[in-house]
């Protein structure tokens, strides 16, 4: 069974991006490799769940070699608004709220951080989306299904 324990990002300056991370997110340095004077390598942060590895790999010709990034990488936060404002403070960009995702949901809230990665945060107390877990520490039993998706569908507009 594979479990989702990795995400990389190609990025231009990984410390300042593991700054970002580890500030906004609560992540925690975990290793780093390379990196001196420019130099190709990479910075491992966690979660405790979740590892992100901000790699900066200089040669085209590299296996998994990309010019930049990924699409996206979905964060849960117990409070959206402050975890947007918390976000904005520290280099990132809001592309889309929730309202305009779809009429009357404000779970979800859609930016960009210094790195040009694209960043969904959910707000738990919302919808969430299905299949997440290990939300004890946000206040959240058990896991995110399809059910419990639906059954907290009007949460969202109590805000």
């Amino acid at each position: 069974m594979a479990k989702l324990r990795h995400v990389a990002i190609q990025c231009d300056d990984p410390d300042a991006t593991a700054k970002f991370y580890c500030t906004v997110f609560d992540m925690k340095e975990m290793y780093r490799i390379g990196l001196e004077e420019g130099a190709e390598g990479a910075i491992y942060l966690s979660d405790g769940v979740v590892n992100l590895a901000l790699i900066r790999i200089l040669r085209p010709d590299f296996p998994n070699y990309r010019p930049k990034g990924l699409n996206h990488i979905g964060f849960v936060v117990d409070n959206l608004d402050e975890a947007v404002a918390f976000a904005e403070k520290h280099g990132a960009r809001t592309v889309r709220t929730g309202h305009q995702i779809r009429e009357g949901e404000f779970w979800e809230h859609k930016m960009v951080g210094p790195d040009d990665v694209g960043l969904d945060l959910y707000d738990v107390r919302g919808r969430g989306w299905p299949g997440i877990s290990a939300l004890e520490d946000l206040g959240v039993e058990g896991e995110i299904t399809s059910e419990s998706h639906k059954a907290a569908k009007g949460l969202a507009e109590v805000k």
